[in-house]
């Protein structure tokens, strides 16, 4: 049986390199830290809009830990605590963990083939997130990459105080400045996480 140590040297899976370049995502989008050779602890996430059969990325991002931990702060306490009442509800991440490594379920195909909540498959998915923890440029496999559905985002919406709310409005203002067709998918009902 495969053991969390043996995960230590899988790659960020292509899904998360960026869809630019197709190269991996190198620094933090916030403080702009170079995150592969300096082996930084880092996030990435990238939302996805599915029309036709064609997938479009909305957007993506790596961000370190230390600016990651500085946004929460921004977020109101009950946010927070919602969004983890939520998970804690309705994920355990151990368990699916052990039961990826058990049935040696190694691949991103594996991680991000459904809804970590709902089960959904990815191809039922119209929007979608997903997310992974890094270290330099290998997974952290503390937690294992996921991907979240539209109806797990608008659950999470739904929990999230208007200072949240505005913090988030904030962060896609100053990191992204949306065009108005994306305005009402990233604040009209959406959820960021950072």
């Amino acid at each position: 049986m495969k053991v969390l140590s043996e995960l230590y040297k899988i790659p960020v899976p292509e899904e998360f390199f960026s869809d630019l370049d197709n190269k991996q995502l190198s620094h933090c989008l916030v403080c702009g830290k170079e995150l592969i050779d300096s082996q930084s602890d880092y996030m990435i996430e990238k939302v996805f809009q599915v029309n036709n059969n064609r997938k479009t990325t909305i957007f993506e991002h790596a961000i370190c830990m230390e600016c990651s931990l500085e946004l929460r702060k921004s977020l109101s306490t009950e946010s927070l605590a919602n969004i983890e009442n939520y998970f804690r509800k309705n994920v355990d991440f151990i368990k699916r963990n052990e039961l990826l490594i058990e049935n040696n379920l190694l691949t991103s195909k594996d991680w991000l083939s459904h809804c970590i909540v709902k089960k959904t498959p990815l191809s039922d998915c119209s929007e979608y997130q997903t997310y992974c923890l890094c270290k330099g440029k290998y997974l952290n496999p503390g937690l294992l990459p996921y991907l979240v559905s539209e109806e797990v985002i608008l659950e999470i919406n739904e929990l999230l105080s208007v200072k949240t709310k505005n913090e988030i409005d904030g962060f896609i203002d100053k990191y992204y400045g949306f065009p108005p067709e994306y305005r009402e998918l990233m604040y009209g009902k959406k959820l960021i996480f950072v």
